[in-house]
């Protein structure tokens, strides 16, 4: 009522799609036709109240994509949706993204609209060609309760605004195809695991630990032989078929079996990238590692920074939380003693591998003798 005391309530569950690549979408029309439901049944409980005002609210971030008629385009991407995590990673790396930060003044999330919209320009453009309009979940819920298309400043500008002016600054008002293509050349500018890889590891046979289908060595050498294990069937079949070809080979098992499988003093280097918050052994796993690393390899770590300013800001929002994926979280306080304690000497590990604004963070280590 105007005094603010609740004088009903009704709810209905939310219906939503996970799909296997880390992507996570919702059917438009439905999440309408529930929003219809839910009103009417909260109608019939004031019957005797009088209604002033309707508040629209929803879901925090994601992108909902609708066309010149108003239609939706596909599913709605959520805020849980993970497929644009390593683009993000990417781009913090870049020139760009101090930048982004002093007019934001957010961190860069993958549930964030801006690496969801250069993600669909980079693998599914015919996306992109049919839409109008980038919506959130409440935009598309006022949309069809009024007819208008149009957002609040505070969500706006977090994307690609200046949150001084609560609205697009002069070198952000651009049209959205210009605007995604300067994030993809912000994007791939650098990747940082084939920085590190040629940087600190020999040519030769390296390992990937929770190797997923294999993908990441698309872009990376033929110098380098993978290896890769995973606990997935699936994706250790997908992973074998691509290794293969190179001279590797891919194997389905717990990665704490990784010396019984591969045998000791074998790799030039390991790769343990978005891995170890899967883990729910990363100690024991790390030991064994050790014993299977030449004198000289050195292991790469790449793992969600639970001690950054987004998690504290975002609290359960934060992408960093997946469950039930992620069984850990790492500060870099906590996983400096994790991979001492593993008898490893850290090799690289400096401020801009842990920065407090980005969400992830970087680690070179290598066996000590």
């Amino acid at each position: 009522d105007l005094k603010g005391k609740q004088i009903a309530v009704t709810a209905k569950p939310n219906h939503y799609e996970t799909l296997p690549n880390g992507g996570v979408e919702q059917e438009l029309e439905r999440t309408w036709t529930d929003t219809i439901e839910v009103i009417q049944q909260l109608i019939k409980k004031v019957e005797d109240h009088q209604i002033i005002g309707i508040a629209v609210t929803g879901q925090g971030s994601g992108t909902w994509l609708i066309d010149k008629a108003g239609d939706p385009v596909g599913r709605g991407w959520l805020w849980l949706d993970a497929r644009a995590a390593e683009l993000v990673e990417s781009y913090e790396e870049s020139t760009a993204a101090r930048r982004r930060f002093e007019l934001t003044g957010t961190g860069l999330a993958a549930c964030d609209q801006a690496p969801q919209l250069l993600w669909m320009k980079k693998y599914q453009p015919e996306i992109l060609s049919k839409s109008s309009t980038a919506f959130h979940c409440k935009d598309w819920l006022y949309l069809n309760l009024t007819g208008k298309r149009t957002t609040d400043p505070s969500e706006s500008v977090f994307s690609c605004g200046d949150f001084r002016k609560r609205n697009f600054s002069d070198e952000e008002v651009i049209s959205t195809k210009k605007r995604v293509r300067r994030y993809i050349k912000g994007f791939l500018k650098r990747d940082k695991l084939k920085s590190l890889l040629y940087r600190f590891c020999n040519e030769g046979e390296i390992l990937d630990i929770g190797c997923g289908s294999g993908a990441k060595f698309n872009n990376i050498s033929n110098k380098y032989i993978p290896y890769g294990i995973d606990i997935s069937e699936e994706s250790a079949r997908e992973a074998n078929e691509v290794f293969k070809k190179r001279g590797g080979e891919a194997v389905c098992a717990p990665s704490t079996e990784v010396l019984d499988r591969f045998g000791e003093n074998k790799f030039s280097g390991a790769i343990l990238r978005a891995y170890l918050e899967h883990e729910h052994d990363p100690f024991e796993v790390l030991k064994n590692l050790k014993y299977t690393l030449k004198n000289d390899a050195f292991a790469i770590i790449k793992v969600p920074n639970y001690g950054s300013i987004n998690r504290k800001i975002r609290g359960n929002k934060w992408c960093g939380f997946r469950f039930p994926d992620h069984v850990n979280q790492f500060t870099p306080k906590t996983l400096l003693t994790m991979v001492s304690n593993a008898n490893y000497e850290v090799v690289k590990f400096n401020f801009f591998d842990y920065l407090p604004t980005s969400d992830n963070m970087w680690m070179v280590i290598k066996p000590k003798s």
